[in-house]
């Protein structure tokens, strides 16, 4: 919090309006591009790339045009890339927060890496910041965005900027990449849309319904919103929810997290994206989800961790269980230790994306 205290008024609309940038482009293969050109006029820096790592091996890598990281470096840079710092602070903690090298070795010590004497001195840049908008132990795979300088002199206003931000950029990535994997699942035609598992919702920019595949109308079907309807007709509560997202969206554009919808199995969560095909919006609709594939936690904790990805807030959850709403807090920050994350919207980014997948 006191990294905030830092930040003016500017910062705010700087950040707001990068983000909201961010998020009027749902798209996998442009997502690298344009965070690095989100975050470019916030922090100064003499380069900014974006990095996909799989097993401390670097799978791709995005710099930002003009930028004196020519692909030669890179895969120097990807050669040498495990002796990074951060990898294994990383990997033990899950924290994907801001931190600069500084923040891990003095500069002597940095100095008598090769990575720095192959890459970083042959650039002329001798610190670095940076933040992870996805981290998978399991799958060893970790997704940055780094900002390097001659010297080191981040300071504590850039740091809390970034950490502003970062649970938006995680959420624009997730939203980016459930669109490359409707993509992959659709191949870009309307029947391979009604084969997959999740439901899907054809708007048009205004927000009327263009086409409704059979599992998105039997997933709403099933969903407590009143009385029945027909089946192009959004539940009254879905379509309030995507009127007030178009009206924001044309003056002002807000991260657009997922919507809870009541259903007789638990929860349905509802995305509102833009449309791969370049023609209005899609809502991208899917079960409720479950801890199951989250690591092994006690019964009483996996119990709230259903209940915490399921929507509920901590008051609901403290009825539903019969549990004080201290006791659920404490159950939350207890898993957030187990898990490996510092908030809910880490969790949903981390975790969600990994179910829809396995399902």
């Amino acid at each position: 919090m006191s990294e905030l205290n830092h930040l003016t008024v500017q910062d705010m609309h700087a950040a707001m309006k990068a983000l909201g940038r961010l998020h009027g482009h749902a798209d996998a293969e442009a997502f690298p591009k344009l965070v690095v050109e989100a975050i470019s006029p916030l922090v100064s820096n003499e380069a900014l790339h974006y990095n996909e790592f799989e097993r401390k091996r670097m799978v791709r890598a995005v710099a930002r045009e003009g930028d004196p990281v020519t692909p030669e470096l890179l895969t120097v840079f990807a050669s040498h890339a495990h002796q990074h710092p951060g990898f294994a602070y990383v990997e033990r903690t899950r924290d994907g927060s801001a931190h600069t090298i500084s923040d891990f070795l003095s500069r002597a010590n940095w100095r008598r890496l090769p990575l720095y004497n192959e890459f970083y001195r042959r650039l002329g840049h001798d610190d670095q910041m940076y933040f992870t908008v996805e981290v998978s132990p399991d799958a060893g795979r970790i997704v940055s965005v780094a900002m390097n300088r001659t010297r080191p002199s981040f300071s504590e206003r850039e740091r809390g900027l970034l950490n502003l931000m970062r649970p938006y950029i995680v959420q624009a990535y997730a939203n980016a990449k459930a669109v490359g994997d409707l993509r992959q699942e659709s191949a870009a035609a309307r029947g391979a849309l009604e084969a997959t598992d999740r439901g899907v919702v054809a708007l048009t920019r205004e927000g009327r319904v263009r086409w409704v595949t059979p599992r998105a109308a039997a997933l709403l079907a099933g969903s407590r919103s009143g009385r029945r309807r027909r089946a192009d007709q959004l539940p009254p509560v879905v379509r309030e929810w995507v009127l007030r997202h178009v009206m924001r969206g044309r003056s002002l554009p807000l991260p657009r997290e997922p919507f809870e919808v009541p259903a007789p199995a638990g929860r349905l969560r509802v995305r509102l994206l833009e449309n791969p095909a370049g023609e209005g919006m899609l809502l991208l609709i899917e079960e409720p989800a479950t801890a199951a594939h989250l690591p092994a936690i006690a019964p009483r904790l996996r119990k709230v961790l259903s209940a915490m990805l399921s929507g509920r807030s901590e008051k609901q959850i403290a009825a539903e269980l019969s549990l004080s709403r201290h006791t659920v807090h404490q159950y939350v920050k207890e898993i957030y230790r187990k898990v490996g994350v510092n908030s809910r919207p880490e969790l949903m980014a981390q975790h969600l994306p990994d179910q829809s997948r396995s399902e």
